[in-house]
């Protein structure tokens, strides 16, 4: 940080001396100039009176035609020799702006770019990375010691308490010291600070959602509010999924949390607990196996509903939609965030017909089932995430009732997301 604004300080005085020193020689030209000016002025007014006293002793025959002659070209000649030797003849412009700008260069050039830096640069995310980097290394000089860990971040965080990034590192920390409702507290701060910000408080209620559910020790009230809050502002936040998933299994709904798994793959195939997920997978797709085996009865039932949605892409967008980018179908309630059912195929498989169901649904208070009326989009994600950016191409249909549909509803994907 002292680097910086030393840097800043150096290139600053570099830009006003680019300015000062010109206007500097400005000044001093204007001043010889005015001076050359001045004298110039005072041998103009003794030609004029001494040709005066020429002309006067002339017309009274003091002097006749031929000394007039000889004596004015004296005069003229003396006039002359008189005259600065740098006098172009021209008048002398006097440059009143020039000591202005010199002040302004000196006052005015540090306020614009320090301005221009709050307005254009990351001032705040400088200052972050900065906190980080000092709190990194006030941590890692207590070592193993947790405790003086947790009191080092506390205090930081009372001197920056809008830091989102510390907010998470005394959450996790808490976690490993299987101090729940304190990380839970910490999570929530991470979530209510991310919406101040305008940022995506999906992972902030992801993590809210694992604090709680660990320290409650199941799927309680306030877990899946905030599951629910997780997903409805990211359908692929993986700590809601990653819950989902435990509790299922938990719960011996084995296919379910192959879903919920598999989930956080499709949106994240590198997410850095993948080989965790997928041992998990493979453990409930074995145990689903046995049950099958055991009881003779398939585990997947037909479901209660299901959903006809055929999805389109128009020709006028096609072209900026590649074969192997995802389309993201989803059906959520008229008026809501949260998905009640969400599917995933590729450009290249459009247009196509499929049938949306509970198998779908992003946790279990949120089925296909449980509504009436959903509105239907269908987006082409240019980055491969659920989250909509700028840049994806999207299409909408609803209200659209969830039963009694005869035919498929038509999705046409149309407009490019700005």
């Amino acid at each position: 940080m002292l680097f910086f604004w030393l840097a800043l300080g150096i290139l600053t005085l570099m830009a006003i001396a680019m300015i000062a020193l010109p206007l500097r020689n400005m000044l001093n030209q204007e001043t010889a100039a005015s001076k050359d000016t001045s004298q110039k002025q005072t041998n103009l007014a003794i030609f004029k009176d001494r040709l005066a006293e020429l002309e006067n002793d002339h017309k009274q025959g003091l002097i006749d035609e031929k000394e007039f002659g000889e004596l004015k070209a004296e005069l003229e000649t003396s006039l002359l020799n008189d005259l600065p030797s740098n006098d172009t003849g021209k008048p002398v412009r006097k440059n009143a702006g020039a000591g202005v700008l010199m002040v302004l260069g000196f006052i005015g050039l540090p306020a614009l770019a320090l301005g221009l830096y709050q307005y254009l640069g990351d001032y705040k995310g400088l200052n972050q990375a900065h906190w980080m980097d000092e709190t990194r290394l006030l941590l890692a000089r207590e070592g193993n010691n947790m405790q003086a860990i947790l009191d080092r971040l506390e205090q930081r965080l009372q001197e920056d308490p809008e830091h989102i990034e510390g907010w998470v590192l005394l959450g996790r920390s808490y976690m490993t010291l299987e101090r729940y409702k304190e990380a839970a507290g910490a999570f929530a701060e991470v979530a209510r600070l991310l919406e101040e910000d305008n940022q995506n408080p999906g992972v902030g209620y992801g993590l809210l959602a694992q604090a709680r559910f660990f320290g409650e020790k199941g799927m309680t009230a306030g877990v899946q509010e905030a599951v629910r809050k997780a997903l409805a502002a990211d359908p692929g936040e993986s700590n809601a999924l990653s819950i989902l998933g435990v509790s299922a299994f938990q719960q011996g709904r084995y296919a379910d949390a192959v879903r919920y798994w598999q989930a956080i793959l499709d949106s994240n195939p590198n997410d850095p607990n993948a080989d965790a997920i997928r041992n998990g997978i493979n453990r409930a797709q074995a145990l689903a196996a046995v049950r099958q085996s055991e009881s003779g009865e398939n585990t997947e039932v037909g479901e209660p509903v299901k959903l006809a949605v055929k999805v389109s892409l128009a020709e006028a967008v096609s072209a900026q939609a590649d074969g192997s980018d995802v389309v993201y179908i989803l059906a959520r309630p008229v008026g809501g965030r949260m998905p009640v059912a969400v599917t995933r195929v590729r450009v290249q498989d459009l247009p196509i017909t499929l049938a949306l169901d509970d198998s779908m649904s992003m946790g279990p208070m949120a089925k296909l089932s449980s509504v009436e009326q959903v509105e239907i989009v269908a987006r082409v994600s240019k980055a491969g995430t659920p989250q909509p950016q700028s840049g994806d191409i999207e299409g909408l249909i609803g209200p659209v009732s969830v039963k009694g549909q005869e035919a498929p509803a038509e999705v046409m994907i149309d407009r490019v997301i700005q």
